[in-house]
């Protein structure tokens, strides 16, 4: 296991939480179909809506923590080596493989959203 706990990428790790919520609530909900009530229906219909929501929100939620990230740098102790720029991890600087070409976390940020601060 990683440091930190840190061992899935934060995209992945939203992911992975949406679908341990739906499975979550399916199970209550399979639980509450031994006592069928209104108010369970309609909490189990709830949270389902509201997990659908946060996940139609996945992309927003990443490109924030990229902003974030460029807006407030911070120096982290590990670092690691990235080929995919949507394997981003939550407490490690960044080191981006772009073909045969290294790109640190900064620079790669930083053309990223100044290019659209020019528009």
């Amino acid at each position: 296991m990683a440091k930190d706990g840190i061992i899935i990428p934060y995209k992945k790790a939203f992911q992975l939480s949406i679908y341990i919520s739906y499975l979550m609530v399916i199970l209550i909900g399979l639980v509450y179909l031994k006592e069928p009530k209104i108010n369970n229906i309609i909490l189990v219909l709830f949270l389902l809506y509201n997990i659908g929501k946060e996940k139609s929100r996945k992309e927003f939620l990443y490109e924030k923590f990229l902003f974030e990230r460029y807006q407030y740098p911070k120096n982290y102790k590990q670092s690691t080596i990235i080929k995919n720029k949507n394997n981003f991890y939550k407490n490690k600087r960044h080191l981006l493989k772009i073909g045969d070409n290294y790109a640190l976390e900064a620079d790669y940020l930083k053309e990223k959203y100044d290019k659209k601060q020019k528009k």
